[in-house]
């Protein structure tokens, strides 16, 4: 065995005791072996920290035993106050030993117990403090019969049933404290409660009436069930008329009930009263009627005891060692069954939140890493992923820390956490803007909720619900600074009243961003962006990913990846434009055609539409005017009306609203003579011109989706369109990076033969 210091001698006794020692080759220094895992530490401090948070279930049952074996039994603090309310309730010739509360002095012993047969007690003299709580117990002990006397035991009991009737006298005799705290009428008085009782009443009274112990009159439960509601409805309403009850409703008999097994004080039994079952279906039907006018609170109803799904948990505390063990042996009892431990390891769910041995066992940040990851190994489209996290995960992680006791970077650390996953499996750029993610989705974002905004304002909410609660207690709790400070989150830096303003705080974010700049005209029409948190399968999950680049303009292009130099690069197509993502879809030579595409899916998709609604389409129809040739994308007819409308596919916010391309297609449309020649071919039905506008992002102008709505087109049709739109333009950004043409006519005067 390994030698140790005088200085240190009993803590490496205490510490060491039960683990292996062994010396190493050599005899150099000494090896602690860990009886669990044979692991060898070189410290007696190393074995016992690894033990503990290795092997929690054997250190703490180890240590246990040895502070058992080792401390001597005290009393607890609870146990002398339980032991003094008990002697203050026993009048001067009752009580047994006692002892003080405040200073721990002792008193002297008082008047033992009356003579009880032959048994003659003496007065003792003045002891120490421990002799008296030794002797208090041997005196509370001394009252159970013991086996062997049989005679001293009947005159044990009768002297408990004495004892009895005193304790229940004084307490039931007792006149209630006064309530000094001011009445005030809610409404005015309910006559509805005198009204005549209804033969439904009754029917519903006896129906929900179990079998019970009959009263002082002798009826019992299945004779009163036997009468039938009728001859009740009689009874009762003969009652309310003479307005005072029977007699046998006002007597009834008391029961007491022991609490435990061998109860030893009148104190350990429960009076129960029985009254008569005609009085208790009575009061059954009165109290339902009471209930509508004035029903109970929470904190007035009693709760449900059940052992099966009880658990036990002790905490002791080795003072010697300055520590905490974890006892995991069943001592406590209910009706007569053991009470089931929790293990060091094992935990206890209360108001959703996991607590074990050492409190609070999880972190939120802990937890939501755990269910990320599962998240991320399922088999799941990025939609789905993204569904889940807003409908599942985030809002277990918010109730766990708006309930639970957090820190602002906690918080932080969460949301960061959040981001870096939706960046993984959206494979977004890391510098994707953070507004783009908590932002709503009808403001362009993926709304995902920002725990550091929302935290917070949900912990000051709570607070404030607390104080309108009609409980003058609980009112009167939440103003006291602990528990305000309990509400309180430090370090938090951004603070909103309702969710309205969490909302428009991340849309200007979003807006004030350069790559959200051109989102500003999304709110406008919100339920065309459903497609974005839904994880609905209308897109693949490639094609899913891919809108979202483009929505928030986080497509890899030449302009994104020189930023912070001194200078934009130019267009590589020739065409001396900075190569952005607005001019790749809008300008560049090298998508012409894919553009062209994209306006004319949308046309046939709008005519199509309308044209299940009953209308007649004419699509794409030339017609000359005085001021040349006019080719209207769809001319759109009934009996009664006629439309002209025609299709764009604009810039975003930064290039002008869609507002002005919609203004500048109806001025373009609006002629005399074309008229005349759309009514030669459409009727003289009265005509309307209509600009139908979207721009590259997938947002639909508000006057647009107002037409389509008029014309009968649904909702799910209209948000259709838009993804069909950034459809086109994912398309028109795939063939800028494939294509390898130039126009030679806008680089240095050259043309292709050269």
């Amino acid at each position: 065995a390994p030698k140790t210091t005088k200085k240190n001698s009993n803590s490496a006794t205490a510490e060491s005791q039960g683990d292996t020692c062994t010396s190493p080759k050599g005899g150099q220094g000494a090896s602690w072996s860990c009886p669990d895992c044979e692991r060898a530490f070189s410290t007696k401090t190393g074995l016992g920290v690894h033990r503990r948070a290795r092997h929690p279930s054997s250190f703490h049952q180890q240590k246990c035993e040895e502070v058992e074996k080792q401390s001597k039994r005290r009393w607890t603090d609870e146990e002398k106050h339980i032991l003094a309310r008990a002697e203050a309730g026993f009048s001067g010739a009752e009580a047994g030993p006692s002892s003080s509360m405040g200073s721990g002095a002792c008193s002297p012993r008082l008047e033992g117990i009356p003579e009880v047969g032959s048994e003659e007690v003496n007065k003792v003299e003045a002891e120490a403090s421990r002799g008296i709580n030794r002797k208090a117990v041997e005196w509370v002990l001394s009252i159970e019969p013991v086996k062997g006397y049989e005679k001293q035991c009947s005159e044990i009991r009768l002297a408990i049933e004495d004892q009895k009737m005193e304790y229940w006298k004084r307490v039931l005799g007792r006149e209630s404290d006064p309530d000094g705290r001011p009445v005030k009428p809610l409404r005015e008085p309910a006559v509805e409660i005198e009204e005549p009782i209804s033969l439904a009443e009754c029917k519903k009274a006896l129906r929900d009436l179990k079998q019970t112990a009959s009263g002082p009159d002798g009826v019992s439960w299945n004779s009163v069930k036997s009468l039938g509601p009728g001859w009740l409805q009689y009874l009762f309403n003969s009652i309310l008329a003479c307005g005072y009850p029977t007699k046998s409703f006002k007597n009834s008999r008391t029961v007491l009930i022991p609490k435990t097994e061998k109860p030893s004080d009148p104190g350990e039994f429960r009076p129960l009263a029985i009254a008569s079952v005609f009085g208790r279906v009575f009061h059954r039907i009165l109290a339902s009627r009471l209930g509508v006018w004035a029903p109970l609170g929470a904190s007035q109803r009693a709760f449900q005891v059940n052992p099966a799904k009880c658990s036990t948990l002790a905490i002791i505390w080795d003072g010697k060692n300055k520590r905490w063990l974890h006892d995991a042996k069943g001592q406590f009892k209910f009706r007569g069954s053991t009470l089931p431990a929790l293990g060091v390891e094992e935990s206890y769910k209360y108001l959703g939140l996991q607590y074990g041995s050492k409190g609070k066992l999880k972190t939120g940040l802990e937890l939501l890493k755990g269910m990320l990851r599962e998240l991320k190994e399922a088999p799941l489209k990025p939609q789905q992923r993204v569904f889940l996290l807003r409908t599942n995960i985030l809002p277990k992680i918010m109730y766990y820390l708006v309930n639970g006791r957090v820190h602002q970077y906690t918080l932080r650390e969460c949301d960061k956490c959040v981001r870096r996953f939706l960046r993984e499996v959206l494979h977004l750029p890391h510098d994707t803007p953070v507004s783009a993610f908590h932002a709503c989705a009808k403001d362009g974002g993926l709304d995902i909720d920002c725990f550091e905004s929302l935290v917070p304002m949900y912990k000051w909410q709570k607070l404030v619900s607390l104080e309108e609660v009609p409980d003058n207690l609980v009112r009167d709790l939440s103003q006291l600074p602990a528990i305000r400070k309990r509400f309180q989150l430090k370090g938090a830096q951004t603070s909103f009243n309702n969710r309205a303003e969490y909302r428009v705080f991340w849309k200007n974010k979003l807006l004030d961003n350069l790559d959200g700049f051109g989102l500003g005209e999304a709110a406008d029409v919100p339920q065309v962006h459903s497609w974005v948190t839904d994880g609905s399968s209308l897109l693949t999950g490639e094609m899913y990913i891919k809108c979202l680049k483009i929505r928030w303009n986080v497509w890899p292009t030449a302009a994104r990846a020189s930023r912070g130099r001194r200078q934009a690069p130019l267009c590589d197509a020739g065409c001396r434009q900075i190569e952005g993502l607005g001019h790749i879809l809008q300008q560049c030579n090298r998508t012409w055609d894919k553009r062209g595409a994209r306006h004319d899916r949308i046309v046939e998709f709008v005519g199509s539409q309308v044209e299940r609604r009953g209308f007649n389409v004419i699509k794409e129809k030339s017609f000359a005017t005085p001021r040349g040739h006019r080719r209207p994308d769809l001319i759109i007819y009934n009996k009664d009306r006629v439309w002209i409308a025609d299709v764009t596919i604009c810039a975003d916010r930064g290039a002008g609203p869609m507002a002005l391309a919609r203004d500048n297609k109806i001025k373009y449309y609006t002629d005399d003579d074309l008229a005349t020649e759309v009514a030669k071919v459409a009727g003289p039905g009265a005509q309307s011109v209509v600009g139908l506008v979207w721009n590259w992002r997938g947002c639909c102008e508000k006057k647009t989706d107002e037409w389509l709505k008029k014309m009968g087109v649904p909702i799910e049709s209209r948000r259709l369109a838009s993804v069909r739109v950034l459809e086109g333009s994912v398309w028109c950004a795939e063939v800028f990076r494939k294509r390898t043409g130039i126009n030679f006519a806008q680089v240095g005067g050259r043309n292709r033969s050269e």
